[in-house]
Order: structure tokens, then C-alpha cells, then sequence
């Protein structure tokens, strides 16, 4: 099954909320990849994306690290992550994540 993917260095998503649902509106991935999200995932200002159609998510954040975020379309589930350097940050975390 073919879809689209769109990976971004946000720096910050939640100072950035507009020009993430801009891009989901205008360029629609069906998948979009942020990194740097700098965000406790409960922040992480999901009502807008989730009203764009990005229903599905798998993220790690911590306030002051860096942290990943996945936002998707197509139904995906959480497949676990890895903490790389063992030190519990989400700066060093790989999430996993599958289509559903």
C-alpha cells in the first residue's frame, strides 16, 4: 500500500502548531514524522492535528528533551520503543510503530 511520508525538525511543536496544521493541510502526508518536539506528549497539542484527519499517534517527550512524534492517518499502533543510550530520556528513545 502506497503512502505519503513527511519528516520535520520542529524545534518545538507546540510554538509551532499553526505551521504543522498548515502543512498537513496543504502538502496532506499521510504520515508526518516530527522530531524535536520538546514536549511532554500530553502537551503535545494533538485537537488540531486530530480534526486535520491525523487520528493516529505514537510519541516520547520530555519538558527540556528533545522528543519524537508520529501523526498519522492510516491506523498505526505503538510497537514499543528502545532507549538507545539507557538513560530513560526521550531524546534517546527510537519508537516503534507498525500499521495497523
Amino acid at each position: 500500500m502506497p503512502f505519503t511520508l513527511a519528516t520535520w525538525n520542529i524545534n518545538s511543536v507546540r510554538l509551532r502548531e499553526g505551521l504543522v496544521a498548515r502543512l498537513m493541510a496543504e502538502e496532506t502526508p499521510d504520515i508526518l514524522c516530527l522530531q524535536e518536539c520538546k514536549s511532554p506528549v500530553e502537551l503535545i497539542p494533538l485537537t488540531q492535528f486530530q480534526a486535520l484527519g491525523y487520528r493516529y499517534v505514537v510519541a516520547r517527550g520530555q519538558k527540556g528533551y528533545n522528543g519524537v512524534a508520529i501523526l498519522s492517518k492510516l491506523p498505526i499502533v505503538d510497537a514499543g520503543d528502545k532507549d538507545c543510550a539507557q538513560l530513560g530520556h526521550a531524546r534517546t528513545s527510537r519508537p516503534g510503530w507498525r500499521m495497523a
